[in-house]
């Protein structure tokens, strides 16, 4: 299903940015294909007020108003409760074929058009005969505003997915769309006039945005891994097919460069509350299986990772360093590194992101962000901005930091064959969409899911380390530990402890963990943890060779994916080779309205070099060329409304009707380059539309040099 959106004017969803200088309010559009497009919350809104319309028209009868407002809260939510609606609306997108990284900026100029105004100013004058009254008005000074707006005519397409809904809640929300005329700002002046259709059809008619990798081509079936003695593993993929919202485990603003495993353990968990729907005397946390599954740590959800489809990039060490080019790379671990790295001194900085380590070879990775401004209205609808206040009734402006679609993130899932078994069943291959993160009912959250059977190279399960050898501990999750009293220190000597090993050096960075629970709408308990990324150095003084798992989940929190810790000998590399990056890869779209973009653009090009054509041409001036008055009557002709002037004939055959004087109606044909009797004029310009746009560009050169004259 999804909502056709035909713009009658102008519209300007406004994105909250603008450029200084240059334009003031500014759109939505994709960077990288300059395609506009108007945010899902902004369409949900709207449609949010179309249905409180609906309800106020039946205040005077209770029944069929208590009737609608069940049909309202079940799509769209209710303040203050934890649903927040069945209804999930896509961004509106235009379909176009477009190439992704190519005449981005003729692509926005082609589609978008900017407007300039200005706030009037003035007093009231009486006139002394009349005794009538009337303002003078003037432009206010430093009130020229620019506006970028979306142009009339374009058809917008905006997916709906509405879960549990009755034909009663979709009759509801078709009503919506019929009531919804206006979007945008400036709607009582003439923009955001707006034709909203719901269509209850399967094909979407926008295809899948395109990925910088051939995702598919990884796909895999449900395949277990063996990751210790009593567990194995199961190995997904998370493909983002809209921005996802990340929340930092700090509880700050902002979003993380991966998928925490809290993520994918409350959805799991959604889905196995939906599929073993309990009475209330026997809720979930008392049913032995949710316990072992999802609340004591049997089951582990790792984090999910950048990936490029073929390896799996995990958060930089914190020994690793580079310089401000990032041509050098070291890893201060080695000694013969840090020698190395002394030499250079500018290689001081830390590497960061997420990289894959092979042999010498280092590859980074670094998730690409969207940001996005949003305005959540008052509780009075008459207020139409956010008001300056600190009560939430007020309404507010915010700002949303999230992953970027087209990204692919890869993790594991750890358990006992059982537990795998249960949780395969809950989420099969054929049901692959997913909503992560928040914000999910609109602009967020959208993802596809696959089982993958392994990706990148493997390694062996243990490590042998010889006595008096050293080994590093990379910390690939925020690592939670506890002393013997349960007090919660971020402190290297514990992990120590825990692996059996006496500690060397330590490379550590602190962080904090907190989280939200949505269930109890309260924030969770803050921990002190290692960050991700640090290092620490043991050594083996047991005097005896001993084995130990390569790769471990230690810690509290476990079954949310901290305390993950790879275990490896230390790399003898000096120099490291600079990161490489992926590359983009293009990809086409289809198009439905009429004639393509990329032919749109090619004729405004042309229409362009036609206007530069007639600029630069010297015999164009206003000494050789006709009457101001002349020019004048040759403008109505090819402006007028009653107009039936369809080529270079037609006009010369006007030109013979209107003009009766042989000596002006010679010079006019010269100044036309008509003076042949040709069909094309002789300027080698034969199609009509190209040949009216270098001919009113003439007549404009023309009357500006008069004007400068004068």
């Amino acid at each position: 299903m999804y909502i056709q959106i035909t713009l009658l004017s102008d519209i300007c969803a406004s994105s909250g940015t603008g450029y200084a200088g240059s334009i003031d309010t500014d759109i939505n559009y994709d960077d990288k294909t300059g395609l506009p497009y108007v945010p899902s919350k902004r369409i949900k809104g709207c449609l949010r007020e179309a249905g409180l319309d609906i309800i106020s028209a039946y205040s005077g009868c209770p029944d069929s108003e208590k009737a609608k407002k069940a049909l309202f809260h079940h799509l769209f939510g209710e303040r203050g409760k934890e649903d927040s609606g069945k209804l999930k609306i896509s961004d509106g997108l235009l379909n176009y074929n477009i190439i992704e990284g190519e005449n981005k900026h003729l692509v926005l100029d082609e589609l978008t058009t900017l407007r300039s105004g200005t706030r009037m100013k003035g007093r009231n004058e009486t006139c002394a005969k009349s005794r009538l009254s009337f303002p003078i008005l003037k432009a206010e000074d430093q009130s020229l505003r620019v506006v970028r707006v979306l142009n009339r005519g374009e058809i917008l397409f905006s997916r709906v997915q509405c879960h549990d809904c009755t034909d009663d809640h979709l009759d509801f929300l078709e009503v919506c769309c019929v009531i919804l005329r206006n979007m945008g700002s400036n709607r009582t002046r003439g923009w955001g006039e707006v034709k909203c259709v719901f269509e209850r059809k399967e094909d979407y008619p926008i295809a899948e945005a395109s990925i910088p990798y051939d995702f598919k081509s990884t796909f895999g079936t449900f395949a277990l891994q063996p990751f210790n003695s009593d567990t194995k593993s199961a190995s997904y993929q998370i493909l983002l097919t809209e921005p996802v919202i990340s929340s930092l485990l700090s509880g700050g603003v902002g979003c993380e460069g991966y998928l925490p495993g809290s993520m994918l353990l409350g959805y799991f968990a959604g889905l196995w509350v939906k599929a073993n729907s309990s009475d209330p005397d026997n809720p979930p946390h008392r049913n032995p299986e949710f316990r072992r599954l999802f609340l004591e740590g049997s089951v582990i959800f790792s984090s999910a990772y950048p990936s490029d489809a073929e390896n799996l990039y995990y958060p930089a060490p914190i020994t690793i360093k580079t310089n401000k080019t990032r041509d050098i790379v070291h890893d201060d671990i080695n000694a013969a590194a840090s020698e190395e790295a002394g030499k250079n001194k500018d290689a001081t900085t830390k590497l960061g992101g997420y990289i894959h380590k092979s042999g010498k070879r280092l590859n980074s990775i670094t998730p690409a962000f969207t940001v996005a401004l949003h305005h959540a209205r008052p509780y009075d609808r008459s207020v139409g901005h956010a008001e300056e206040g600190k009560n939430a009734r007020d309404g507010a402006f915010f700002t949303y930091t999230a992953l970027a679609p087209a990204q692919l993130f890869c993790g594991n899932i750890i358990g006992t064959e059982n537990d795998l078994a249960i949780l395969k069943v809950l989420l099969p291959e054929s049901e692959s969409v997913i909503r992560l993160g928040r914000s999910r009912s609109a602009q967020y959250g959208n993802a596809k899911f696959h089982w993958y059977t392994h990706i990148g190279e493997e390694a062996d399960r243990y490590i042998s380390i010889k006595s008096e050898d050293n080994i590093r501990v990379i910390i690939r999750s925020p690592l939670i530990l506890c002393n013997d009293d349960g007090t919660i220190i971020p402190c290297p000597q514990l992990l120590a402890d825990k692996i059996g090993l006496d500690l060397d050096q330590a490379f550590v960075s602190e962080t904090l963990v907190a989280g939200y629970n949505a269930k109890w709408l309260l924030p969770r308990q803050q921990m002190s943890a290692i960050q991700a990324g640090s290092v620490i150095v043991l050594k083996n003084n047991t005097g005896k060779c001993i084995n130990i798992e390569r790769e471990q989940f230690i810690g509290l929190r476990k079954g949310e994916g901290f305390g993950h810790i790879y275990i490896e000998k230390i790399p003898d590399t000096g120099g490291l080779l600079k990161p490489n990056t992926i590359s983009d890869i293009i990809d086409l779209n289809s198009n439905i309205n009429g004639k393509s973009l990329t032919e749109r653009i090619e004729v405004k090009l042309e229409k362009r070099r036609c206007e530069q054509e007639a600029l630069n041409d010297t015999k164009i001036n206003s000494g050789n060329a006709p009457s101001s008055a002349q020019l004048g009557r040759l403008l109505g002709l090819l402006r007028g409304k009653r107009s039936v002037i369809d080529s270079p004939l037609a006009l010369r055959k006007k030109l013979n009707e209107k003009w009766k004087d042989t000596e002006k109606l010679a010079k006019m044909k010269a100044f036309c380059r008509l003076a042949d009797d040709n069909d094309n004029p002789t300027n080698g310009i034969s199609e009509w539309e190209l040949y009216k746009v270098w001919l009113l560009a003439a007549i404009s050169k023309v009357q500006l040099e008069r004007r400068a004259n004068q």
